[in-house]
């Protein structure tokens, strides 16, 4: 990783981590999510844009992701963060 410090390691990590879950939530569970529920988004946004609203005060929360996956994963369209995720469009 570019620009790793002794300082910044965990900071980088977690950010490099949340990214990854951010990724395979918006790929993997929401994108399939919208498109078996015939859910247009709007022009130019992606799930991941979604996503990122919707933990934009805690972007890099690893906890708060996995919990999100896990829960989409589980439950699909029933998960409780998927009303959040469609009151952002």
């Amino acid at each position: 990783m570019r620009g790793l410090t002794g300082d910044n390691y965990q900071a980088k990590m977690e950010e490099s981590v949340s990214d990854t879950l951010k990724e395979q939530i918006s790929e993997q569970l929401l994108n399939p999510l919208f498109v078996e529920r015939g859910i247009p988004l709007p022009p130019g946004k992606l799930p991941w844009d979604l996503l990122e609203k919707m933990v934009e005060n805690d972007p890099n929360n690893v906890t708060l992701l996995s919990e999100i996956y896990k829960s989409f994963e589980t439950l699909g369209a029933q998960s409780p963060y998927w009303e959040q995720i469609i009151n952002l469009i």
